[in-house]
This record gives C-alpha cells, structure tokens and sequence, in this order.
C-alpha cells in the first residue's frame, strides 16, 4: 500500500522536505553529467531559486540516474 501525502497547496510544512523527484537532471542538461568524459567536477550541493527567492536544494542518484528537490525554509543555509 503506498501513502500519500497531502499536496503542498494544502497547506502541509514541505521545509526540509521532498517535492519532487525526477529522470530529467540539471547536470546533465548543462554537460556537467560525470557520466560523460570531460564533465567538470562541481562543488554540491546545488540549488534552484525560484521568483519568489525560495530556495530547493538538489540531490543526484547518479547511479539511477534521477534528480530530487528539496525545498529549504527561508534563512537557512
């Protein structure tokens, strides 16, 4: 049986959590994938930053080869 949580306009606290998780990865779209030869090495974590300056960090799965967002409260680092 799987949970589901309610969604994030429900007005659930998402700090420090999971929203989204997927095959298209940030790394690869640039050519920083280190699948590939001549990738440059990057200093993680990395993050997104949207209009409103939330802030989502993003984690690799390299070896499944997927993408997590995580949103971060406001003031923290």
């Amino acid at each position: 049986m799987t949970h589901i949580e309610p969604a994030a306009e429900s007005g659930l606290d998402m700090r420090n959590k999971k929203v989204m998780t997927a095959r298209y990865c940030v790394k690869h779209q640039m050519g920083w994938c280190q699948h590939d030869a001549g990738a440059p090495a990057l200093r993680e974590p990395l993050y997104l930053l949207d209009e409103e300056g939330r802030r989502y960090q993003l984690r690799f799965d390299c070896a499944d080869c997927h993408m997590e967002v995580i949103f971060e409260p406001q003031g923290q680092a």
